[in-house]
């Protein structure tokens, strides 16, 4: 079969613009055949032939090889059905092989080799064998004539590479400079090995020669592995060159730069052993490269660019390395975290978890640590256990303890309150507690409870009249005592220091310190169960209104739930707070509890913890930043509420379920402090008070969602303990400027000023009698003793003389002595009146004695030569 886009058109036409014969039938023409037979053009014959038309009869002139071709090539559409004429008239013989021997065709291409594909067609195949076209002479003359001018142009290229390879030296050294200056680096190292070939005893030879190295250098520069090994190898020969010096400058570049590559990538590992690789490479870098006086000599290392970019390497490999030592620190410590939890030993877990803090505090947050925390926790529930071991109450009173003599009475410009008549509030002052009437503010008794006490009294339920609750900070004793009388009902003896007592019901929920929680009856003061927790414990209990059970925040990390009922404990939350960082108890308000933690000395955050139906299955859902410390417990009011803190920030949050987030702001007051001070809150009745450097009075006006101030007054005055509230009566202590004693106000709530006011607390003034081996000792209130050898041991000292009436409305707390035994005690501020006691001999009635005020007192009184000397605003000094 014939290729159908070969076959020539059917019907006649003229001549193509190629010259070719229009197609004819091989019948009346020659057969293939004849050819064969036709003469091969000789080389002088023209290589164009005029061609005849086909269809002309008479002789035709003979065919020339490209006639034949095209003939032939044109006559492949015509193929005979029958094989045996088609066989017979088509000669197997090659069309070319009767082309002279001295044919160009034949010279150039030797004997000719059929192509594979045209073997000869036997008849019985019926196949046609097509010859192939013939060439033009010129085609071999255009081959052999391009080659040549090939040739050429080679050997011309040659001779030009040759030359200016051949050039002077200084020709070639200005070329190999031109490439490393434009950083055509493999260029330059060509040249500057020419160079080094053809000139080796040039001057330039050794600037070459470096030069050709620090070509390698900087090819080599952004892979620091690659250039580490580099430099190692090649700078040791380098720098004994002559012009080494020329390679300084780039030195204290490129050197820097190997170190701080290892480093970057060192920072950037994660893998703490590929770390310790990369970090050991910048190490061996900066000590065998940048350090090294031959490659940067030390006045490079005081240039400011070069000298603040090493110390910037420095600081990146200290760092890399803090890391590494950190991560297998952390590594370490996680790991014997775990041995102590599996243990069961809790606190050494925790001592190790401490100390790991210590030293990388950053670490706190890390996911290990924290995981591993998590662990301790649970372990810690399982841990949480209920001891036996109980305690009994005493109901005896103590001789001395319990006093209603020689009391302190209100200040003479006070006046009764109505309404409360029979109420009495307790205050705690100067180491002891008083019982105060609250409709005069006159002392009804007085119970010392030691200096060190500093938990203030609180009622056993939100009933007038209930009993106090009184605790001893000096022997450890919890008290319950009749508000009234101050009688005692009953006293437990703890042993130990604890926190706030919480009423649950008929009980009362206790902690100590180092990790109980003592469960006593209320009524009797009887001791039935003790709760041990695996750690210290950091403030008073907590318990929800719907669920019987009991949050406690430890000293460090958990907060726990225990079931009151069972003291089981049922969860452990992994709050993460830091030892001491909480100093109030969490309040539970409409389902959620509000944990306060201080992170800093002036903030803290307010944590949302959110629960399921059962108060259990804790989880943080909400975080309020605060300005400030907070520690005094938040105020729970309906479904809001109030915090304050240490710079005066005042908060009042509405709580909400069903918004989301649950705690959102219903009115503040900014911080504006700049020094810590205690505030203490009280709400009534949709108003604030706030007791701090001042007390101040606020509304709530929940439709603004403002909390607006209606006055303050006191100020810079310090209040020193919660405030109270009697009926409609405030009830507060403050310590005035410049005066040591407490007092304690009484105000109704719709008044802006106190109705009486009771001093209390302030320290007695003692001399040393030397001649009778005695102390002498004036009170506050002017009452004056005397303590011997004979009635020291006595608890409570009865005063043997007493000042006159008016003087025990006044103040006195400085000692003025005098020869032959006189004793002056003078006041305050601008008191006028002064306490003189004339002997030292014998017990003497202390005698009130007033000055003659010229003006404002500058400064307390002094003795001079048994006299006053008393130094006034106005520039006078009176004796």
């Amino acid at each position: 079969k014939t290729d159908p886009s070969l076959r020539a058109p059917k019907t006649s036409t003229p001549a193509d613009d190629l010259g070719f014969a229009p197609d004819e039938s091989l019948d009346g023409r020659s057969s293939l055949g004849d050819l064969k037979q036709e003469a091969a053009p000789t080389p002088e014959e023209d290589d164009i032939v005029d061609l005849e038309d086909a269809s002309e009869s008479g002789s035709k002139a003979q065919p020339t090889p490209s006639d034949q071709a095209s003939t032939a090539w044109q006559g492949t559409d015509r193929v005979s059905t029958s094989a045996a004429p088609l066989a017979d008239s088509i000669s197997p013989a090659d069309p070319l092989a009767d082309l002279p021997a001295d044919d160009p065709l034949a010279g150039d291409f030797g004997e000719y080799q059929k192509p594979a594909h045209q073997s000869a067609a036997t008849p019985s195949s019926g196949g046609l064998q097509l010859p192939e076209p013939t060439r033009s002479q010129w085609d071999t003359k255009l081959i052999i004539g391009g080659s040549l001018a090939l040739g050429i142009l080679a050997i011309a290229a040659f001779g030009l590479f040759f030359v200016l390879r051949s050039g002077s030296a200084t020709e070639v050294f200005e070329a190999a400079e031109k490439d490393y200056n434009t950083g055509a680096y493999q260029n330059a190292i060509d040249k500057y090995q020419l160079f080094l070939k053809k000139f080796p005893k040039h001057d330039n030879a050794s600037l070459a020669w470096v030069r050709q190295k620090m070509a390698g250098l900087r090819q080599n520069i952004g892979r620091p592995t690659e250039a580490l090994t580099y430099a190692l190898k090649e700078l040791p020969e380098l720098k004994v060159q002559p012009a080494f010096g020329e390679a300084r400058g780039e030195l204290a570049s490129l050197l820097p730069n190997i170190a701080e590559s290892f480093a970057d990538q060192a920072a950037e590992a994660r893998d703490t052993e590929k770390k310790s690789v990369l970090i050991a490479k910048a190490e061996k870098s900066m000590e065998e490269l940048v350090n090294q006086a031959a490659y940067i000599p030390s006045k490079m290392h005081k240039n400011p660019d070069v000298a603040s970019r090493i110390k910037r390497i420095k600081e990146k490999i200290k760092n890399v390395r803090r890391n590494i030592d950190r991560e297998n620190n952390l590594v370490a410590a996680v790991k014997k975290i775990n041995e102590f939890t599996n243990k069961s030993k809790t606190s050494d877990a925790f001592v190790a978890r401490r100390t790991l803090l210590e030293n990388y505090p950053g670490l706190e947050d890390d996911e290990r640590l924290v995981e591993a925390v998590i662990n301790i926790s649970k372990k810690e529930a399982e841990l949480v256990s209920v001891k036996q071991e109980t305690k009994k109450p005493v109901t005896s009173e103590e001789a001395g303890s319990l006093q209603n003599k020689n009391l302190p009475k209100r200040s003479n410009v006070s006046k009764d309150i109505p309404g409360v008549a029979g109420h009495v509030c307790c205050v705690l002052a100067g180491g002891a507690v008083h019982g105060i009437d609250v409709t005069t503010g006159n002392s009804r008794w007085r119970r010392f409870v030691g200096a060190e006490t500093t938990v203030h009294p609180q009622p056993v339920s939100s009933e007038l009249g209930a009993d106090f609750l009184l605790i001893d900070s000096k022997n450890h004793d919890l008290m319950r005592v009749k508000s009234k009388t101050g009688e005692l009902v009953w006293r437990l003896p703890i042993g130990k220091p604890f926190l706030t007592p919480v009423p649950y019901k008929d009980l009362l929920l206790i902690n100590t310190r180092d990790g109980w929680l003592l469960e006593v009856n209320l009524k009797t003061g009887a001791n039935t169960r003790i709760v041990e927790f695996p750690m210290e414990l950091g403030t008073a209990a907590t318990y929800g209104d719907e669920q019987p059970l009991l949050y406690q925040v430890g000293e460090h990390n958990n907060l726990y739930v225990v079931d009151i009922e069972t003291m089981e404990c049922k969860e452990v939350l992994y709050v993460g707070h830091k030892k001491g960082s909480i100093e109030v108890p969490p309040v539970y308000a409409v389902g959620f509890l509000m944990l306060i933690e201080n992170i800093a000395s002036d903030r803290a955050i307010l944590h949302v913890i959110g629960m399921n139906e059962q108060g259990q299955e804790l989880k943080e859902i909400q975080r309020i930043a605060l300005r400030g410390k907070v520690v005094v417990p938040p105020l729970i009011f309906e479904r809001r509420v109030l915090v304050t803190t240490d710079l005066g920030a005042v908060h009042v949050y509405d709580v909400d379920p069903n918004i989301d987030p649950p705690v959102q702001t219903l009115g503040d007051v900014n911080a504006s402090a700049t020094k810590s001070f205690v505030s203490y809150p009280i709400v009534y009745r949709g108003q604030v008070w706030v007791a701090g450097k001042t007390l101040a009075k606020y509304r709530v006006q929940p439709a603004l969602s403002q909390l607006n101030r209606v006055w303050i007054h006191d100020d810079g005055d310090t209040f020193m303990a919660p405030l109270q509230r009697v009926e409609d009566v405030l009830i507060h202590m403050r310590r005035q400027q410049g005066r040591n004693e407490i007092t304690v106000s009484g105000q109704p709530i719709e008044s802006e000023e106190p109705s009486w006011e009771t001093d209390l607390g302030a320290p007695a003034k003692v001399s040393l009698d030397r001649k009778n081996n005695r102390l002498r000792v004036v009170s506050a209130q002017g009452g004056y003793s005397l303590i011997t050898a004979e009635n020291s041991k006595q608890v409570v000292l009865d005063h043997s003389l007493q000042a006159p009436q008016e003087a025990q409305k006044l103040a006195f707390n400085r000692l003025v002595e005098f020869s032959g035994g006189r004793l002056t005690v003078t006041g305050s501020g601008q008191q006028n009146q002064v306490l003189v006691i004339e002997s030292a001999a014998e017990p003497v009635q202390p005698r009130l004695v007033a000055l003659q005020p010229f003006g404002t007192k500058a400064a307390d009184a002094i003795g001079f030569q048994d006299r006053l000397l008393v130094p006034f605003q106005e520039g006078m000094i009176r004796l």
